[in-house]
């Protein structure tokens, strides 16, 4: 049965009387009426014993006879069918091949088409973050097909956004992750200060797409007064930092910090020069005190940790990196649960840098992550989300 075609089939008579049945009569009649319409003619009889009914409306109900036809004419009609109605069968909604990853330039209309079967029509609901989309989203529904449009996109639409449908027979729900990026604007401000005899360390404020881009990282890039030509010595940083190394005495040295994503290169940063005489403080050799440096501070987050949004069974890792004198003891935290012994999450912490590593994402890995460095001087902690792709 479908809202434009009714199959019916029959069993023929048991006992033809000795004279063969060359076809059949088929009739309808609509609820709530009298009438009996036949579908075909005594003339011309159906000769199979299943038809197509298709002369039918939409929701309306039907019940049917069927009489046997031999040389003589028409026998008796069979007792009426059950009532029918002209429907589609009920179906659990189901989106049909929907895109997991949508990628825009900003400025430019995001359109994220779902198709869809169910009967009867479900009900389309949009999310963003598991929160309600904005008005100015547009969401445009017809037979079969529902529709998000973002006019203008702007960085700050990029986000994990969830379509269900639901009708009487149950639900639907798919993830879609739509990254709105553009080339990233140049980093902040670069300092050098050297450590040791021989090692510069380069540092630079983020750029300010850092927050709103997961995938952004940094390039660095060096030339000294001898050779003149720009080499890159650091590439996929996600600190904001750099250990120039083997740095001479009377040589002059520049660098340029560039951010990258998906989209391209920013436009450099431009360190001050590093020469003969930068950062150094004179010693008196025969002074008569001394002077003990104290380099003890509380724990600081460098570099934040971002939020992630990898699909179901894919592989994840999240970096931060924190510093402070002692050496801050560092902890990882899932919705406020301690996990560095959870041997589902492997995690490290080295010179600063602490990484966790997810072999296969579980929807159990959804919610949120905190870092927490903790040290004689004091505390100091980040946190993120998880969103897995997928976990419906």
């Amino acid at each position: 049965v479908s809202k434009t075609c009714i199959n019916l089939t029959w069993t023929p008579p048991e006992d033809d009387k000795g004279m063969p049945i060359i076809g059949y009569l088929l009739e309808k009649r609509k609820k709530d009426t009298t009438e009996w319409i036949a579908l075909n003619d005594v003339s011309d009889p159906i000769e199979d014993v299943k038809y197509a009914v298709k002369e039918v409306t939409e929701g309306a109900e039907y019940e049917f006879r069927v009489s046997a036809i031999n040389e003589s004419g028409s026998g008796d009609p069979s007792p009426p069918s059950a009532m029918v109605c002209a429907k589609n069968p009920n179906l659990r909604p189901c989106f049909k091949d929907p895109e997991d990853f949508v990628v825009v330039r900003a400025g430019n209309s995001v359109r994220v088409k779902v198709c869809y079967e169910a009967e009867p029509p479900p009900e389309i609901t949009w999310m963003k973050d598991d929160e309600p989309i904005s008005p100015w989203i547009q969401v445009i529904n017809t037979e079969g097909m529902s529709q998000l449009c973002i006019p203008s996109s702007k960085r700050s639409d990029s986000a994990i956004y969830t379509i269900k449908a639901k009708n009487s027979v149950g639900e639907a729900l798919h993830d879609i992750e739509v990254r709105v990026t553009d080339e990233p604007k140049t980093p902040g401000p670069v300092e050098l200060e050297q450590t040791s005899q021989g090692k510069v360390v380069v540092s630079w404020a983020p750029s300010p797409d850092e927050e709103l881009d997961d995938r952004l990282y940094y390039m660095v890039t060096q030339h000294d007064s001898n050779t003149r030509v720009w080499k890159t010595v650091a590439d996929r940083l996600f600190t904001h930092t750099y250990t120039a190394n083997n740095i001479l005495s009377g040589t002059e040295y520049h660098f340029r910090i560039y951010a990258k994503n998906d989209m391209g290169l920013s436009d450099p940063s431009l360190s001050p020069t590093w020469g003969v005489n930068s950062n150094k403080v004179p010693l008196a050799s025969n002074s008569s005190f001394s002077s003990n440096v104290c380099f003890e501070r509380p724990p600081s987050i460098l570099v934040p940790l971002k939020v992630h949004s990898p699909p179901k069974g894919y592989q994840l890792y999240m970096t931060c990196a924190v510093r402070g004198c002692p050496t801050p003891s560092v902890s990882w935290y899932l919705n406020d649960v301690c996990i560095n012994s959870d041997k589902n999450y492997y995690i490290t912490n080295s010179c600063g840098v602490c990484s966790m590593y997810i072999l296969r994402v579980r929807p159990t890995d959804n919610g949120e992550y905190k870092v927490v460095a903790l040290n004689s001087l004091g505390k100091a902690e980040c946190a993120t989300k998880i969103i897995v792709r997928g976990k419906h």
